[in-house]
């Protein structure tokens, strides 16, 4: 599934509802948008999207993602896609890879403006060249999945190489599955395993797969404590396969110490958020204990 960039330039993650601003008029674009972080940190989020919206008019291209991104995130009333795209464009337009991304992605999906896989995929070229890594990986998506464009399984293996070489865990994984798997490249586990260690690195949830290598001693050595630490991670940050995972090892007695209602708890989880394999166990195996 295609991921939406959620990263922010130093936008803080401050609560509440819009409020009337107050501040005098800024200048400079270089002082809206310092003036947009002032009030943001002090809760002032109304205030912020003025000073970042005025920012971006005078040519911030942070001001304009900032301001994209609380229209998207419904920091300051319903989400509202359609004006965070104008800002997101606009950042585009400014040379912001990241805008360039979120905006292509949109299109790919149709979120807040029609569906133009074209357009799409051009922006997305256009963040992956400014070195939006996961613009990279998105783009690689399309050419896997021959989503408006020929589906090129080498290209999008070079894709998803490119993003993880900017640092996005999506394509760190995806080519570590590739490597693993001797899907389009030759098979190299060790590589592979590399490749999913960085990307639990980068992020919590992409832990799964250096979990599945590590129970299945895949490029690793074998070692169930080692991935249950690691499917811990990624359930706590929300990948539910590696709950289910987890309440297997612990079902099981293995990497540790045997925990059957620790083990169910973790399959309801996976199975009430919509893992079918999950309620399968339960059904067959614990719900009857």
């Amino acid at each position: 599934m295609l991921r939406l960039a959620l990263a922010a330039i130093a936008l803080m993650a401050c609560g509440g509802r819009a409020r009337e601003p107050a501040f005098e008029p800024c200048a400079t674009a270089e002082a809206c948008d310092a003036t947009g972080h002032d009030l943001d940190e002090n809760g002032d989020v109304g205030g912020a999207l003025v000073a970042w919206g005025h920012g971006c008019s005078l040519g911030s291209a942070k001001a304009c993602f900032n301001a994209g991104a609380i229209w998207r995130d419904g920091r300051a009333g319903p989400k509202d896609w359609a004006r965070a795209l104008v800002r997101f464009e606009r950042g585009c337009e400014l040379g912001m890879a990241i805008c360039c991304g979120n905006v292509g992605l949109a299109y790919i999906e149709g979120t807040g403006v029609a569906v133009d896989l074209a357009r799409g995929n051009a922006l997305l070229a256009t963040a992956c060249e400014g070195g939006f890594g996961l613009g990279c990986s998105n783009l690689a998506i399309s050419y896997r999945d021959g989503n408006g464009v020929p589906a090129d399984p080498k290209r999008a293996y070079d894709l998803f190489a490119k993003g993880c070489e900017a640092d996005d865990a999506l394509g760190c994984t995806e080519q570590g599955v590739a490597l693993i798997r001797g899907k389009t490249v030759a098979m190299d586990p060790p590589h592979g395993a590399a490749l999913f260690a960085k990307a639990c690195g980068i992020s919590a949830k992409d832990c799964y797969h250096l979990g599945l290598a590590s129970e299945r001693g895949d490029g690793v050595p074998r070692d169930p404590a080692a991935a249950r630490t690691q499917y811990d991670k990624a359930c706590g940050a929300g990948t539910l396969e590696a709950c289910m995972n987890l309440g297997a090892l612990k079902l099981r007695g293995a990497g540790g110490a045997k925990d059957e209602a620790g083990a169910r708890a973790l399959y309801e989880r996976a199975c009430h958020g919509g893992v079918a394999a999950s309620c399968a166990v339960l059904d067959d195996q614990l719900r009857a204990r």
